[in-house]
Order: C-alpha cells, then sequence, then structure tokens
C-alpha cells in the first residue's frame, strides 16, 4: 500500500572518476603504464607518488607509448617553469627542451634521489590518447621535498606536447642515466568521464 515499504532493486554504482591501474616500482630501468586507455573516457589523470632512482644524480624522463613500445623520435617538446625555496632563499628558473626523444619529468637532479629524500606527488592530465586528429599535449604539476627535513622544495609545472598525431597506448618513464628505480612508490592512472 501507499503507506508500506517497497523494495526495489538498486542500479550498479557508478562514477565519473575511476582508478584504472596502479603499477608499483620494481628494481628496473624502465616502468611502463600502458594498455588503460579506452573509449570510456574523455580524459585521463596520472599521478606518481614516492618514486626515485637506485642511485643519485638522475632526473626523470618520459615516452609515450603507441601500441604499447615507447616512441623515441624526436618529437617531445617541454617547457618547464619552476620555483624553490631553499632555506628561506627563493629561486625561480625555466628549462625547454624541443624535438628531442623524451620529455623531462624533473627540474633537478636533487628532486628525485636517494632514500634521503622525500617525494611529494605529481599529477599530470592526459586528454584524448587516442585521438589521431591533433598533436598530444600533458600539462603536469608536481611539489617535491628534498633533503630530509624540507630544506629545498621544488614546485614544477610542466607543459608538454609531443608533436606527431598517434594513437597513444600510454607512458614509459626512466631516468636520465639509465639506471634502476628503486623499488618504492607507485604511477596510478584515472579515468575521467
Amino acid at each position: 500500500g501507499a503507506t508500506a515499504p517497497e523494495w526495489v532493486t538498486v542500479a550498479a554504482a557508478s562514477s565519473d572518476f575511476v582508478k584504472l591501474a596502479t603499477v608499483s616500482c620494481t628494481a628496473a630501468a624502465t616502468v611502463a603504464i600502458d594498455g588503460h586507455f579506452s573509449a570510456t573516457y574523455d580524459k585521463y589523470y596520472l599521478y606518481w607518488q614516492g618514486i626515485y632512482p637506485s642511485a643519485h644524480s638522475d632526473y626523470l624522463r618520459m615516452r609515450v607509448n603507441a601500441s604499447g613500445t615507447a616512441i623515441t623520435a624526436s618529437n617531445y617538446r617541454t617547457t618547464q617553469p619552476t620555483s624553490a625555496n631553499n632555506g628561506g632563499t627563493g629561486e625561480v628558473g625555466y628549462k625547454a627542451q624541443y624535438d628531442t626523444d623524451h620529455f623531462f619529468m624533473t627540474n633537478d637532479a636533487s628532486n628525485t634521489h636517494g632514500t634521503q629524500y622525500t617525494q611529494g606527488g605529481w599529477l599530470m592530465t592526459v586528454n584524448d590518447p587516442l585521438g589521431t586528429a591533433a598533436a598530444k599535449i600533458f600539462l603536469g604539476d608536481s611539489y617535491v621535498t628534498v633533503n630530509g627535513g624540507g630544506t629545498y622544495n621544488w614546485r614544477n609545472l610542466l607543459g608538454c606536447t609531443y608533436n606527431t598525431t598517434p594513437a597513444i597506448s600510454g607512458f614509459t618513464f626512466y631516468w636520465s642515466t639509465g639506471g634502476n628505480f628503486a623499488a618504492q612508490g607507485d604511477f596510478i592512472l584515472y579515468g575521467v568521464k
């Protein structure tokens, strides 16, 4: 009746923001997050946390993948304005690379070396990775504390353009010296409708 309880089947839960994959770093020279793009999502967020190389003085680099393989052609363009707080002294800087074979992710080697360094987080937007009508553009933002107690703090903004139009399947990360990752930290991919 109108005042009695009524039973219905609840619709399945859904979300417009979904974790698609987590890739944990191992003691290897590369880490790839690949094969998770689909027509289900309009854009993606890629986040990393707690990564560093197994040796000192390395810069983190990234390549796009096509069909699961990193592309090494010289079509990568990166701009990176940075700001830093070094023991209370402010610094600003800017880096740019044009038609290289990779994107650079960190501005300074001290951002990402050694267990005594504390990693912050990094977030990158990925729009239309499967599209083939335009060059690929990625925007990133990171904040990293180094020297354990926060003596040196980096804020990096990142603009990346892959200046050609393949459908991309994912990303491969590696260090500038070719050394291994420490077995710590994760890359996490989210899909956004």
